[in-house]
């Protein structure tokens, strides 16, 4: 009888353990920018190019960018701490002007990928190679490693990426 009091009790906590919810998000995951690394601050996809330049005051234009990109504007921010290189920022030329891309240049290759799997999980789109999720915004995010960038694209209405599939 001791025998089965003892199992019906690891069955009945095992059963409420395995039930049980998952944890609730960190501190960092309500962060409406969950998705970009913590030295970015509060800057989020589809902000306009004035609240990013309020936010971001030292990122400086990149000036090759012609006729072949006009649809764009480039800026890039030197960061130089917590392995981060550099990032650069691409701003819709059209009004209202969002901030629909942002590279996150990373010093190091391997870091880069486990800061991206810190921030994002498991790759879960496009065979296992990008991540893609909602943003508290209402649009969809596409993320990738290119090189030594993380890449982040806002499926935003009217911008390059709004017509993916």
């Amino acid at each position: 009888m001791r025998n089965f009091s003892l199992f019906f009790f690891l069955f009945l906590l095992f059963s409420l353990t395995a039930c049980k919810k998952p944890k609730p998000v960190t501190v960092e995951q309500k962060r409406p920018n969950f998705y970009l690394p913590a030295e970015l601050g509060n800057i989020v996809l589809n902000m306009s190019w004035k609240e990013l330049q309020t936010k971001r005051p030292k990122m400086a234009p990149i000036n090759y960018v012609q006729d072949a990109l006009s649809f764009r504007k480039e800026f890039y921010e030197e960061i130089g701490r917590d392995s981060i290189k550099r990032v650069f920022y691409y701003i819709d030329s059209d009004s209202p002007q969002p901030l629909y891309e942002i590279l996150v240049e990373y010093q190091d290759k391997n870091y880069m990928k486990e800061e991206a799997e810190r921030l994002l999980g498991q790759p879960n789109s496009n065979n296992g190679s990008e991540w893609l999720f909602d943003s508290r915004q209402g649009f969809k995010i596409r993320a990738w490693l290119h090189e030594t960038r993380l890449v982040f694209a806002g499926e935003i209405p009217g911008t390059e990426w709004s017509e993916l599939d």
